[in-house]
């Protein structure tokens, strides 16, 4: 196994650095071999690799906000396929478990084991966005009211054992799909990335010994942990309290709620134990994704070039109640579990007046979604989605610099336009820049989106869009809120409807939706804003001057 080596920095840090390329080594190989643009091209997906007591050891991919979440999802479908005395190299385990994995069911999870001379060194695991695993609505259930209909439900079965696939599970996998082309290309690729990670993770610690790879882990854990107490230390100790929102169905039916944040020494708490009762709709949050949100978010203030290894998590301490719309009880359904996004951003908003120079204003967009499908001819379903961006908070020390997802998603990015025309009947008419969407301040934020997209011919569409009645986009230290988001369906008739979830929607010919996104949180307040700014506003037509003169009068 070779020779074990002191773990002096140098050695930590060459240890560390191959377990970040081990991770982006299957991010890439998701990227070139899956098949569905939500993976290759959005980017939906996390992947990384675990010491053999499933703690993170580098993770990459697109969503910050699956940080955390591939630990306890590894040890959960350990232990449903036998326990760990059960694994054997070639062995490959595949989970839809929502309440094991984090995450709705089809953010579908493969774990594989890594070994070396026979012992157990750790794991590599990815989870990403399945297109469709049989759930009640077509590609994405919205209006479930428990998890046996939002998808087939695989909890922690071997896929392949000890390098053989049980062909007998692969044909039951691939049978509870609509695309089943897509869900066994993805799959495959799955399997296939998580592989690269094993050995990449097999090459290190044969060229440091075990132990020697052990004891530089032990370091760089030591280290990631001192860098985040040096920056929470930075935070003066007491107990700061922000409200926050899930907006559920509508803006009808809202769940306002506090969170609080107790800063002591070194140490955070986040307490979620104030969180509405969990529901009978799917906006429920799995307590693994509340805290792998929570730790994002906690991880950005922190900062630096690092890529994020168990060690920065230990300070981070989360206070949940059971039964709560974020920390729910099986089987409470949690499809659209990711319009949960705020109550861990209310932490920013609890720390701004502590932290008037770190925190900035709230991006104005979420997970907000069209999902365009139908049946061709031949009786196979085809589909496809194009994701709503909105405008990027303002900083402390400049304006919102342009359209994004939220922190939790940051890596996550737009479909394609051309992707969407090419794999669905639509044609996007407009994609812009809104004018006076920004949300006011000393330094504004980005603008939000405006999206006219038209149906062809006959399809369906699935519509999601969060914060139509609270505006995701909140100012910061007296900065203004950007503007709400909303989508309409406009019918060939000019008939005019509006949405916030909806799935199996009927849209003829000539129908379109409108898209509205959120613009980004202000940050400051606006009277000191500088009158050049507006004025250049004005000009590149993110303003138009009658809204700048109500917003700015010192700029005229």
């Amino acid at each position: 196994m070779g020779t074990a080596i002191a773990a002096d920095p140098v050695v930590a840090e060459i240890i560390r650095n191959g377990l970040v390329a081990a991770a982006k080594q299957i991010e890439l190989a998701i990227i070139r071999t899956s098949v569905s643009p939500i993976l290759y091209d959005a980017h939906d997906f996390a992947c990384g690799v675990f010491d053999e007591q499933a703690r993170l050891l580098g993770q990459d991919g697109g969503v910050p906000g699956f940080l955390g979440t591939l630990g306890p999802a590894i040890e959960t479908s350990v232990a449903q396929s036998g326990g760990i005395e059960a694994l054997r190299p070639g062995d490959a385990i595949l989970s839809t478990d929502a309440y094991s994995i984090g995450s709705h069911a089809q953010d579908a999870t493969i774990v594989v084991p890594a070994f070396v001379d026979d012992t157990l060194i750790g794991f590599a695991a990815v989870k990403g966005h399945i297109t469709d695993i049989g759930q009640r609505e077509t590609l994405q259930a919205v209006d479930s009211n428990d998890i046996w209909q939002e998808g087939t439900i695989y909890p922690g079965v071997k896929v392949f054992r000890a390098g053989e696939r049980d062909e007998d599970l692969w044909r039951i996998i691939v049978a509870n799909s609509r695309m089943p082309n897509e869900l066994a290309a993805d799959l495959n690729a799955f399997l296939g990335s998580a592989r690269v990670g094993v050995r990449a993770l097999e090459r290190l610690v044969r060229r440091y010994g075990l132990d020697g790879f052990r004891a530089g882990v032990d370091r760089i854990f030591d280290h990631g942990e001192q860098m985040t107490r040096a920056a929470l230390e930075r935070i003066p100790d007491g107990r700061y309290v922000a409200d926050t929102v899930i907006e559920g169905a509508d803006g009808a039916t809202a769940e306002p709620f506090e969170v609080v944040v107790e800063i002591s020494g070194s140490d955070i708490i986040v307490d979620y134990r104030a969180a509405p009762a969990q529901q009978g709709l799917p906006f429920n949050a799995p307590v693994g994704f509340t805290t792998a949100t929570t730790r994002a978010f906690v991880l950005a203030l922190v900062g630096g070039a690092d890529a994020a290894n168990e060690g920065y998590m230990r300070p981070i301490v989360l206070r949940t109640e059971p039964g709560t719309m974020l920390h729910p009880l099986a089987p409470a359904p949690v499809a659209l579990y990711f319009g949960a996004l705020d109550p861990p951003e209310a932490l920013y908003r609890a720390l701004a007046a502590v932290l008037p120079e770190a925190i900035p204003g709230s991006v104005g967009g979420g997970t907000q979604w069209l999902i365009a499908y139908g049946m061709g001819e031949d009786g196979a379903f085809w589909g496809g989605g194009l994701n709503f961006i909105g405008g990027q908070g303002a900083a402390p020390t400049h304006d919102g610099s342009g359209p994004m997802l939220g922190i939790a998603g940051g890596g996550v990015r737009s479909v394609s336009v051309e992707i969407f025309e090419s794999r669905t009947p639509f044609v996007v008419e407009e994609f812009a820049l809104a004018a006076d969407s920004s949300g006011p301040g000393r330094f504004r934020g980005a603008p939000g989106i405006n999206y006219r997209i038209r149906a062809r011919q006959m399809a369906f569409a699935t519509l999601i869009v969060d914060g139509t009645t609270h505006p995701p986009g909140r100012g910061i230290n007296g900065g203004g809120d950007g503007r709400p988001n909303e989508v309409r369906m406009i019918a060939p008739d000019g008939t005019s409807t509006s949405y916030q979830k909806v799935g199996a929607l009927p849209m003829p010919a000539g129908s379109v939706v409108r898209m509205r996104s959120g613009g980004g949180g202000g940050w400051g307040d606006p009277a000191q804003r500088d009158p050049a700014a507006v004025r250049a506003d004005i000009e590149a037509g993110v303003q138009t001057e009658d809204e700048a003169r109500r917003l700015y009068p010192q700029a005229f």
